[in-house]
């Protein structure tokens, strides 16, 4: 599963990069015609920019969590039952 979360990330940064450089482009395009919207294009460059830099941290953050969750016993099971939640842990010889 480390390989699609991976290649979610990476195909957001993507997205996100592009989007920042074409909306800077547009951006400077709209200051060279004088338009009123440059403000809120603005706005857009700084919006995508921040989505940017969210993915850098948040892929941190799961790679951190990952490394950390790497020697956890995938055959670890949580089920709920009438009294609580109960925990099962196999135990290999």
């Amino acid at each position: 599963m480390e390989c699609g979360r991976g290649s979610v990330f990476v195909a957001w940064e993507g997205v996100t990069a592009m989007m920042t450089l074409k909306a800077e482009q547009e951006a400077n395009y709209f200051k060279e015609i004088h338009s009123k919207n440059l403000r809120l294009k603005r706005q857009e460059v700084q919006d995508w920019l921040v989505l940017w830099v969210f993915n850098h941290l948040f892929s941190g953050a799961e790679a951190y969590v990952s490394a950390h969750l790497r020697d956890f016993p995938p055959d670890l099971k949580v089920r709920a039952f009438p009294g609580g939640i109960g925990i099962s842990v196999p135990i290999h010889e």
